[in-house]
């Protein structure tokens, strides 16, 4: 798909070599350090100008993948289900539910916040995995893409030009995750997992953002046939809101290893990310 996009919009390291052949399969990409790429701090939370790059990045990786596959529809066998459903069903359901139950536990030493979020965050705990699997679903009536399913902090790089601390450029990383599904599984899981208090509340910006750039990079392609109209996608990805909120609490959960408990900076957060679904009736 880079080749697909050219130069504009380069999507992922350079892949020089790769193969699976014994008796060592290897892969060999470029090295994005060499370029002033880099991960952000493991407990930051992205601020507006990195969340745009990163959804317009994402809109383009979404088109490219939505036209790849409608040209190429041989490939589509190799995506068709989740791999981390497929081979980690028990993860998700060894460790959601406990996750939340932590929570639940701290706003119940929370007494002006127990009656609204208690019983919600106590029924929830009972249906995280049914809100994961759902998430990840496909739909064939859908609007599909290849959904990168692991946007999270680690696979994410920015480029920095000097010392400025403003993005210039993003790549994603590690895409084995990769499954066809909605658009909305990324959409959702990165921004409420990553995004920070005051994206949250520009939220249907980004969303705009994704949208303009997904249809005119569909349309650069030749392909604007296949882009869905904006009420369809915000359908969508509404359909992945619990999923969203799911990996927003436990992004959010802040543990410490010895302790197991929440530090007074992720309790503020969780506060503030818990008010922000509640107000989206999401929750």
């Amino acid at each position: 798909m880079n080749k697909m996009l050219e130069e504009c919009h380069h999507l992922a390291p350079e892949c020089y070599y790769a193969s699976v052949e014994p008796p060592t399969p290897a892969i060999v990409l470029e090295d994005l350090t060499e370029k002033s790429f880099k991960v952000p701090e493991l407990l930051r939370k992205l601020d507006m100008k990195h969340c745009q790059l990163v959804m317009n990045k994402l809109a383009v990786f979404h088109a490219a993948s939505a036209v790849f596959i409608s040209k190429y529809p041989q490939q589509l066998q190799n995506f068709k289900s989740s791999i981390y459903v497929d081979i980690n069903l028990g993860s998700p359901r060894a460790n959601f539910p406990p996750l939340i139950r932590k929570l639940v536990e701290t706003i119940v030493k929370l007494p002006e916040y127990k009656e609204r979020f208690y019983e919600k965050l106590s029924r929830f705990a009972e249906e995280v995995v049914d809100v994961f699997l759902e998430g990840v679903a496909l739909d064939e009536d859908e609007f599909n893409v290849l959904a990168h399913e692991d946007l999270w902090i680690n696979n994410i790089m920015f480029q920095y030009k000097g010392d400025c601390e403003e993005p210039i450029d993003v790549r994603f990383i590690d895409y084995q995750m990769c499954s066809w599904g909605s658009p909305g599984i990324d959409i959702q899981r990165f921004v409420l997992c990553l995004g920070s208090q005051d994206v949250l509340q520009q939220y249907d910006n980004l969303v705009e953002e994704y949208y303009r750039v997904l249809r005119d990079t569909l349309h650069n392609l030749g392909c604007l046939y296949l882009c869905p109209t904006r009420d369809v996608l915000d359908a969508q990805v509404d359909r992945r809101a619990k999923f969203g909120v799911l990996h927003g609490i436990i992004c959010r959960i802040d543990l410490s290893e010895d302790q197991r408990v929440l530090t007074e900076e992720s309790r503020e957060d969780i506060i503030a990310f818990l008010n922000f679904i509640e107000n989206r009736k999401w929750f």
